[in-house]
């Protein structure tokens, strides 16, 4: 038990039981979300569940990966008595949350492709991304082509936004 109070442990799990407690009743709800749609051989469920399905089964591993390793070998994990930073995991963790949150919102008003770029750039700067010129058209690129394959060729309406309807 002593090597669940590992730090790393004991977040692996915690992330996957939250993680877990918000996808899991979120699948098996998920049809109260869809009404109507155009006809296709393709349930507009497909997608979604796909995510929210992968999202569950990740939190599972997550969990048990955490119960499952070893603490470090040594000492513990003591901070550095000469080492002043502050843990900025905590942080970094929060305002990656606030912008998930801040994607919903942009989805419903300036719909998908204009919202995943802005959301990839700030993803990417939280994550150390350097050469904004091209991530900046990469991610433009890749929401646009996105959007045409699941218009095109899976028949999947995503959000355009309330400014753009």
């Amino acid at each position: 038990m002593k090597r669940f109070f590992n730090q790393g442990n004991r977040t692996d799990v915690i992330i996957g039981v939250i993680f877990f407690v918000i996808s899991f009743p979120f699948l098996l709800t998920m049809h109260h979300f869809v009404s109507g749609g155009t006809h296709s051989s393709v349930s507009p469920l497909s997608f979604p569940r796909f995510v929210v399905v992968l999202v569950v089964i990740l939190s599972i591993v997550l969990v048990i990966t955490g119960l499952l390793e070893k603490p470090a070998s040594g000492k513990a994990s003591a901070p550095d008595a000469g080492n002043s930073t502050p843990d900025i995991n905590h942080v970094n963790t929060a305002i990656y949350l606030g912008i998930l949150f801040l994607y919903l919102v942009l989805l419903h008003f300036v719909g998908f492709v204009i919202a995943t770029p802005i959301i990839m750039l700030m993803v990417a700067y939280i994550l150390n991304g350097r050469n904004f010129l091209i991530l900046a058209p990469a991610f433009t690129a890749f929401s646009v082509g996105l959007y045409y394959i699941s218009m095109k060729l899976m028949k999947i309406i995503l959000p355009t936004g309330i400014f753009f309807e």
